[in-house]
């Protein structure tokens, strides 16, 4: 017994060393496994979750906007905008004055109209298939594709709301324009205007654009809704009857010389203008809404900036610009 116990007394220190060791190798081992799961965590998860818009207390995160992002085809940045007006489209359509709803009813019969292209009714098993394959192709859940379904229409109703309390009669002016496709040719046509040179000679002679070129560069009457806004403050709010605008840009590689040729306080609109006009209501409603709401666009460091979209176009399987 004595001798048992010396040789248990001389054992245990060695024990003891072998438990610290393997309970070094364990933290060890965890240290590393959670050192490892954090790297993963900020590759592989913490992008996708980052909030890519904030519009007011509603927000959107990377992963559903890159699925919305490849649903629609359209670049990034033009999809932040449309995401907004969405997120503005659900907090305000259902309030005073416009209280617009949709039902689980009204999706429901919306989805059936989709999958038959609105012939008919479709059957359980076509709409079934039909449903499935939006949802493949889409890479939207059930609840994501139903409440995209909800807002595009509660935006229909809205527009149609909006185009019905457009106004009949409005301020107008008479445009002339020279539009040129770039800064110098649009600054060397106003400088030959301040020369003295006749305006619709000058739009006959140097516009880019062939109908206003044969119509000497008569553009016709128009309500402010009716023209981009560039355009739309140049000629309301900066030009008297008869004045000469500088170079106004109105597009892409587009550059216009205004001149208001006549104005009027009330007129009907021309049923053609107003159809367009009715047509933008829903973009003119956002313009002013987005003045109302906080709307940021967010990324990996702040703002939704270029190392932000680069990431993004990647996730697309873009390398580079198109």
């Amino acid at each position: 017994m004595e001798q048992l116990a010396r040789d248990g007394s001389a054992e245990a220190p060695e024990r003891r060393r072998r438990l610290r060791t393997i309970a070094v190798l364990v933290a060890s081992a965890a240290l590393v496994a959670a050192i490892a799961g954090a790297a993963l965590y900020r590759e592989w998860v913490a992008p996708f979750r980052t909030k890519v818009l904030i519009v007011d207390d509603r927000s959107v995160d990377m992963d559903y906007f890159l699925r919305r992002v490849r649903l629609s085809g359209e670049r990034p940045l033009a999809m932040l905008p449309q995401l907004a007006i969405e997120e503005m489209v659900k907090l305000v359509a259902p309030q005073p004055p416009y209280r617009i709803t949709v039902s689980d009813a009204d999706i429901d019969a919306a989805l059936a109209s989709m999958a038959v292209g609105g012939a008919g009714e479709p059957t359980e098993n076509e709409f079934s298939e039909w449903f499935r394959q939006q949802l493949n192709e889409s890479g939207l859940g059930d609840a994501e594709y139903r409440e995209l379904v909800r807002v595009r229409l509660l935006a229909r109703a809205l527009s149609d709301h909006l185009a019905a309390r457009v106004p009949t009669v409005a301020e107008q002016v008479r445009l002339q324009l020279i539009m040129q496709t770039t800064l110098s040719d649009a600054n060397a046509a106003r400088a030959r205007l301040a020369s003295g040179e006749d305006f619709a000679s000058l739009a006959t002679e140097l516009n880019a654009d062939e109908k206003l070129k044969a119509s000497a560069g008569e553009l016709g009457w128009f309500p402010r809704a009716a023209l981009a806004s560039a355009l739309a403050r140049t000629a309301f709010d900066e030009l008297q009857v008869g004045e000469v605008s500088g170079a106004v840009p109105v597009g892409a590689n587009r550059f216009a010389i205004v001149k208001v040729a006549e104005r009027r306080d009330a007129m009907p609109i021309d049923e053609t203008v107003l159809q367009s006009v009715k047509s933008r209501a829903l973009d003119a409603w956002a313009a002013q809404e987005l003045k109302r709401h906080r709307v940021e666009y967010r990324g990996f460091d702040g703002g939704y900036n270029s190392e932000t979209d680069a990431w993004v176009m990647r996730q697309l399987g873009h390398t580079g610009p198109e």
